[in-house]
């Protein structure tokens, strides 16, 4: 658990720092538009469990509420599943080959093949 936990700390540091200053056309980080993204893609995919706490989704009106609210549902996730966690990982980091100066190597070296491969799949093919 505490490992994977480590995981996600890195994954969320990784997309803010990759998107700096960038901003949504609302004015709010860009970062949160691919935590938001994560957070949707998880709840519709973990098995129910029993919470422990408040862990429903929140009303998330600023950057600070979305990232609580992530952050709390994080140990029922590390609960569960592999492959939801690479999916929230890549969905986290899914914006930042397109639109900073992230590599999909440098994905796979700090990340691992599977999460890179997601974050390949879903990175628009350049025309």
């Amino acid at each position: 658990l505490p490992e994977k936990m480590s995981m996600l700390e890195h994954a969320l540091r990784v997309t803010k720092e990759a998107h700096g200053d960038q901003r949504r056309k609302s004015g709010d980080p860009y970062w949160t538009h691919p935590l938001a993204v994560a957070d949707i893609l998880a709840r519709a995919t973990m098995q129910p469990m029993p919470m422990q706490g408040n862990v429903q989704r929140l009303e998330a009106d600023t950057p600070e509420a979305l990232e609580l609210g992530a952050r709390a549902m994080w140990p029922q996730l590390c609960l569960g599943t592999e492959d939801i966690l690479v999916m929230y990982i890549a969905a986290l980091l899914h914006d930042t080959v397109e639109d900073t100066s992230m590599t999909i190597k440098a994905i796979r070296d700090i990340f691992g093949p599977s999460v890179a491969s997601l974050v390949d799949g879903v990175t628009k093919a350049e025309c």
